[in-house]
């Protein structure tokens, strides 16, 4: 699991529309998000390049959290 900081995450919507963007690249992929923090957890088998520009292109700029 990788967790990126995605500071325009507001609602579950957004995490709904992270989950469908980053699905689509891996039907299983998981995400977990806590909104206070503006962290997503991801579990995926897309590399961490892929799913930052998948997001980037979403609308979700994240950054990898170590």
């Amino acid at each position: 699991m990788t967790t990126y900081k995605v500071e325009k995450i507001s609602c579950m919507g957004c995490v709904n529309a992270i989950t469908r963007v980053l699905q689509q690249g891996d039907a299983t992929a998981r995400v977990d998000a806590d909104l206070t923090s503006k962290l997503i957890h991801v579990e995926a088998s897309l590399s961490v390049e892929e799913v930052q520009q998948r997001l980037e292109r979403a609308g979700y700029p994240a950054v990898l959290q170590a």
